[in-house]
């Protein structure tokens, strides 16, 4: 397990992760800056690097990604696992194509029109980088400057932007895509008190549900 620390982690919380987590690595928000200086220069790279300060998101990319070498699987910390995942762990034992969920709706934030032409093939429809597993080294950084660029130029900023721009990579691809009920979108206040999937992924309205029942259901399933 790798943690990335944007700055914020105390030495006391760092410690405690170790703890909880053994053997994780959690690489200093220095260490992340001194790798983007090397592969994502500012000069080359202004709207990546401009972006990457305001919206903590594309860390999930960027910091992830960046002069790394094979693949690499993120989770979003809004999720809880009920049962074990074995679509994941058999994605994980032999990774060959990029891997993500389904979410409820097209939420990219752009226009697919838009995310259409600047990937120059048809956008997977409903895809939700919850659970993403990328090829570190098949991504074109060189577009993703690109397409952080002329997104916000033409329609502006947005808080899915790394969603849409994980759609632009996965576009025209093979893909491994978790089943829809197993691994679960905006999960109902009723599933979640009574859970039957293998994974939820509280975005939205269902976050409510991941403080008020989520969590509880999720240790109790695991003594």
């Amino acid at each position: 397990m790798v943690l990335l620390d944007d700055g914020t982690l105390q030495p006391d919380q760092a410690a405690e992760l170790r703890r909880i987590f053994c053997g994780a690595q959690i690489v200093s928000s220095a260490e992340s800056d001194r790798k983007l200086d090397k592969y994502l220069p500012f000069e080359h790279f202004p709207s990546l690097r401009n972006r990457r300060l305001v919206y903590p998101h594309l860390r999930k990319l960027i910091d992830v990604h960046v002069g790394e070498i094979g693949w690499k699987l993120v989770l979003d910390s809004d999720m809880l696992f009920f049962k074990r995942p074995e679509f994941l762990l058999n994605w994980l034992d032999k990774p060959d194509r990029p891997c993500h969920m389904t979410d409820i709706d097209d939420a990219y934030g752009y226009s697919v029109q838009l995310l259409t032409e600047l990937a120059d093939a048809p956008i997977p429809r409903r895809l939700n980088v919850g659970m993403c597993g990328l090829n570190s080294e098949t991504i074109d950084w060189n577009r993703l400057e690109t397409w952080c660029k002329v997104t916000q130029e033409r329609e502006g900023s947005h808080y899915l932007q790394e969603q849409a721009m994980v759609a632009m990579l996965m576009a025209n691809q093979p893909r491994a895509v978790a089943p829809t009920n197993e691994y679960v979108v905006q999960p109902s206040r009723t599933s979640t008190e009574h859970p039957t999937a293998v994974l939820h992924h509280y975005v939205a309205k269902s976050k409510a549900w991941y403080f008020r029942f989520g969590w509880r259901e999720s240790v109790l399933d695991r003594r």
